[in-house]
């Protein structure tokens, strides 16, 4: 059982205890005041001391009410109006490569799902053996891809995890090489990545990972400023690495009240990509308030 204290009654008021500290204060800065005091009268050196010691403390009064003090009406926006205003999807030229060259080999590009954000497989590849598998990716050869022994079975795995199809995610892959820690080293595909790395160059086994990479999420058609942006937009401005700090922050704290609302429409596999996506975030990102967040 707890014992409550008993009240102090003789605790003295504001004005004795800030003339206490002033005490203390003058004590310890001007230890002969007292001495010079006493002098102060007389000795001119003694009433110029006295006199920076007053000047050292300075006591400054409480203001009062004004009269006509008004404080305007605050005005409280919702999230989704905060969205709207800010966020609008930075313009990339990946976007009209990407859709240049689906045009030139006859294809069109996929639609997005939250889901495929949750798409991560890392593994050890040897150099010859990576480079194989990224020509077959940058050829859209993906029957091969799919068929190949090393990464046919755990990527299949994955997009079962997700409720995907890997016709779906392996248009949009990046391949990215891990260091030692295993934060994100270098690019070795797409080729019009940042940080690219020709992985012909890689002679020795690496450990590299496959995810949904920022460039993809550039494929996204536009949106005007009156459209509230869905979820993948969203996804699309937090990876984005051109993106502002707190537009990604915001954004995430968008996703993660839809995510929460009772009324939301995202799946169990939509929620999966979403907390891969922010351990990426987690992992990846420079800002204190977009890891937090």
């Amino acid at each position: 059982f707890a014992t409550a204290l008993p009240i102090d009654e003789s605790a003295r008021d504001f004005q004795e205890l800030r003339r206490a500290y002033i005490d203390f204060a003058l004590s310890e800065h001007f230890p002969d005041l007292d001495v010079c005091k006493s002098l102060e009268t007389v000795d001119p050196y003694a009433a110029d001391y006295c006199e920076k010691a007053r000047r050292a403390i300075r006591v400054i009064p409480a203001a009062g009410p004004k009269a006509d003090l008004r404080i305007p009406h605050r005005r409280t926006v919702d999230l989704s109006a905060t969205v709207r205003s800010h966020l609008q999807y930075p313009w990339s030229p990946w976007s009209d490569q990407a859709r240049g060259h689906a045009q030139s080999v006859g294809q069109r590009l996929p639609e997005i799902s939250v889901a495929a954000l949750g798409f991560c497989v890392d593994m050890n590849l040897g150099g010859s053996e990576l480079q194989r598998i990224i020509e077959s990716m940058e050829r859209c050869d993906h029957e091969s891809v799919i068929q190949h022994p090393s990464v046919g079975k755990p990527f299949a795995a994955e997009a079962a995890r997700l409720g995907l199809s890997l016709d779906e995610v392996l248009p949009l892959l990046e391949v990215r090489a891990l260091d030692r820690d295993g934060q994100l080293c270098y690019s070795l595909h797409p080729r019009r990545a940042g940080n690219y790395v020709d992985p012909s160059a890689i002679v020795h086994n690496i450990q590299v990972v496959f995810l949904l990479g920022a460039h993809a999420l550039h494929n996204l058609p536009q949106q005007s400023p009156q459209d509230i942006p869905t979820a993948i937009h969203l996804c699309g401005v937090a990876m984005n690495p051109r993106a502002y700090n707190e537009h990604k922050r915001l954004s995430l704290e968008a996703l993660t009240t839809q995510a929460l609302s009772r009324s939301s429409d995202l799946s169990i596999n939509a929620k999966k990509g979403l907390v891969t996506m922010s351990c990426f975030l987690t992992a990846t990102a420079q800002d204190a308030a977009v890891r937090e967040q």
